[in-house]
Parts: C-alpha cells; structure tokens; sequence
C-alpha cells in the first residue's frame, strides 16, 4: 500500500484528470505506482469515479477515517 502523501497526490491528479474530462477534454491519462498510467475518456467517467472512491477508501484507513470509528452505545433506564 503507497503512503498518505502518495495516495493524496494520485487522488489530486485523479480529480483533476475528472474536472478536466466534465469541462470538455475528450481524454485525460494518470499515472499511479510511479510508472503505470491510465487514459480515461468521458465514456469512463464511472471507472474514474470509482478510482477516486478507492483512492479516497485507502486514505481514510490510512488517516482513521471517523465515519468508521464504532463508538460505544449507552442505554439509560
């Protein structure tokens, strides 16, 4: 698994590469592991949503996440 600073410069990359796709490129490529890339055109937009979902999944594991946290429930009588 990368590191923080890792997984939150490929989620930038990955949003950025999103943002450009919805205001009018045909086609926009992120690199990941350093060396691997991915082109994604707007027909892939899906498949970029769900790079961004798992980018941001493995960042709050990394950062404890607090929607994950299960806190104790307290019954009063």
């Amino acid at each position: 698994m990368a590191d923080l600073v890792t997984l939150q410069g490929w989620l930038l990359e990955a949003e950025t590469a999103k943002h450009k796709l919805l205001t009018g490129s045909l086609e926009q490529t992120v690199r990941y592991n350093g060396q691997n890339e991915v082109t994604f055109a707007k027909t892939d937009i899906d498949k970029l949503d769900a790079y961004i979902s798992s980018l941001r999944s493995q960042i709050g594991d990394i950062e404890g996440d607090p929607r994950k946290v299960s806190r104790p429930i307290h019954f009063t009588f």
